[in-house]
C-alpha cells in the first residue's frame, strides 16, 4: 500500500516486504502539530515510518527510513500523547527467553517527533509460560485519561501465529512508565506470564481468542474479540466489560463468523451505547475444522447495545461478486464517520480492492473524497454524497472507473 499514488502522488517509500507478506501494512498517527506519522513494512524486522512534510497534507513525506537503535519487530501501533510519540510492537525476529524476542511486547518513544527513539520496554513478557514459544500479540494501542491502553493475546509455538489464547488488557504510565491492571494493580515496568495469568489483567480465559480491541466510556472499559466455542464449533464475536470490580464477558448478540481471523472493533456510538463492528456471519463454519481460520471474510454488520439488549443491523453482504474482508474504526469517530472496510482480495497480487466508509456521509456530514489510489491506473478523486443516514457508501473503487463494479452499496442493497 506504502507505494500507491493519490492525485498528489504522495509516495512514502518502497516497502521492503514482498506483497504475499500479509503482516506488514501501515498504521498512522498524527500530532498535535497536525504532522502524519505513518509505520510500515516490517514483519521481525526493522521498524520503518515516514512523515508528513507538511501539516495536515499528504502531498509530499519524508522517509524516516528504520528504527536501527530499537530492537526490530512487527505489528506497530503507534499513539501521540502529550506531544510525544509511543509505538507499542511485538518485539524480534525468533522465540527465546532472552529479550527481545516474540515473548515480548515493547514501547519506544520519540519526544522530538524526528528520529531519536528510546526503549522503554519491554512492558509484556510471556516467556514464563510453561510452554515455550509464546508470542506477545499486541491488537490495540490507545491513549485514555493520560493511560496508554494496551489489548493482546498469546500466540503459540511456530507457526506462531495460531493457535492463539486468551484476552488480555492493561494500561501503561508514560509518568512513571508502569504497568497497570485496570484496577490500578502496579506490576512493574514490565508485567510477566505469572503476572498477567488468573490476573485482572485477563479478560478472557481459554483457548482459539484473536481480534482483541477496546474502547472506553468514562472509567468502563470494553475489550471485544472473536473466540471459537469448542461446544458449538462457532467462532463468536464477544465483549469483555470492566464493571469496576471484575470483567463480565457476554456473546456480541447472535454474531459468529466464519474465521477466527476475521477482524472487528468495539466503540461508543454517539448516544452513548456500545456497538460492535464486526466482519460476521459470512457462511457456514466447517464442522470438520477443529479451529477455522480461513477462510476470511464475510458480511460487514453492526451490533448495538442498548437497554439491555442487542440489536442488530446489516450494513454490506456478502454476494457472489464480493466477499469484505477488512474493517476498521475510526479512532473516536462519530456516528457520521465510524469505519472504513474494503472488500477481500482474490490473490495476493490484485490490489485493486474497493474501498468504503461507513456512516452518514451527505447531509450534515462533510463530504469524503477518495484521493487514494490502490491501483496501477491514474488516481480518481471522487466525491460521493448520499443519504443522511447510515450506510455503506463507496468512496473509491480502486480502479480510476467510477463504474468498473457497478453502484455502491448501502443498507445492505446495491
Amino acid at each position: 500500500m506504502t507505494r500507491r499514488c493519490s492525485a498528489h502522488k504522495p509516495r512514502l517509500d518502497t516497502t521492503p516486504l514482498v506483497k504475499t507478506d500479509l503482516p506488514g501494512p501501515p498504521t498512522l498517527t498524527i500530532d498535535k502539530g497536525g504532522t502524519l506519522y505513518v509505520f510500515y513494512g516490517c514483519h521481525n524486522t526493522v521498524i520503518r515510518y515516514a512523515q508528513s512534510s507538511n501539516p495536515y497534507e499528504t502531498s509530499e513525506w519524508d522517509d524516516m527510513s528504520g528504527l536501527t537503535s530499537v530492537p526490530v519487530g512487527a505489528y506497530p501501533s503507534p499513539v501521540t500523547y502529550d506531544g510525544d510519540i509511543y509505538v507499542l510492537y511485538r518485539t524480534g525476529d525468533t522465540h527465546k527467553n532472552s529479550y527481545p524476542a516474540h515473548e515480548h511486547g515493547t514501547i519506544i518513544r520519540s519526544t522530538d517527533q524526528r528520529d531519536t527513539w528510546t526503549d522503554l520496554g519491554p512492558v509484556i513478557d510471556t516467556s514464563g509460560h510453561p510452554s515455550s514459544g509464546n508470542d506477545a500479540c499486541v491488537f490495540d494501542f490507545d491513549e485514555h485519561n493520560g493511560k496508554l491502553h494496551m489489548s493482546w493475546v498469546i500466540a503459540r509455538g511456530d507457526p506462531h501465529g495460531l493457535p492463539r489464547a486468551h484476552a488480555f488488557h492493561a494500561y501503561f504510565d508514560p509518568d512513571d512508565e508502569s504497568v497497570y491492571g485496570v484496577d490500578g494493580t502496579e506490576f512493574g515496568s514490565t508485567i510477566t506470564w505469572d503476572e498477567m495469568s488468573d490476573s485482572v489483567v485477563q479478560a478472557f480465559q481459554g483457548q482459539n481468542v484473536n481480534n482483541t480491541k477496546h474502547a472506553f466510556k468514562d472509567d468502563t472499559v470494553y475489550v471485544s474479540f472473536t473466540h471459537h466455542n469448542p461446544d458449538t464449533n462457532l467462532v463468536e464475536w464477544r465483549l469483555a466489560t470492566w464493571d469496576g470490580s471484575e470483567w463480565d464477558v457476554e456473546q456480541v448478540g447472535d454474531a459468529v463468523t466464519k474465521a477466527l481471523t476475521n477482524n472487528g472493533q468495539v466503540r461508543i456510538n454517539d448516544t452513548g451505547n456500545r456497538e460492535v463492528h464486526p466482519i460476521a456471519h459470512g457462511g457456514e463454519v466447517d464442522e470438520n475444522e477443529e479451529v477455522p481460520v480461513e477462510p476470511r471474510g464475510g458480511n460487514v454488520e453492526v451490533y448495538t447495545r442498548q437497554d439491555g439488549n442487542w440489536t442488530h443491523r446489516l450494513v454490506a453482504p456478502t454476494t457472489n461478486f464480493t466477499t469484505w474482508g477488512r474493517l476498521s474504526l475510526v479512532r473516536d469517530g462519530p456516528d457520521e464517520f465510524p469505519a472504513l472496510f474494503c472488500e477481500k482480495s482474490s490473490s495476493f497480487a490484485i490490489p485493486n480492492i474497493r474501498l468504503f466508509a461507513k456512516g452518514a456521509v451527505g447531509q450534515n456530514a462533510t463530504a469524503l473524497k477518495a484521493s487514494l489510489q490502490t491501483g496501477y491506473t491514474p488516481p480518481l478523486d471522487l466525491t460521493r454524497e448520499k443519504g443522511d443516514h447510515e450506510g455503506a457508501v463507496q468512496v473509491h473503487d480502486g480502479s480510476g472507473d467510477d463504474n468498473a463494479y457497478g453502484p455502491a452499496v448501502r443498507n445492505g442493497e446495491a
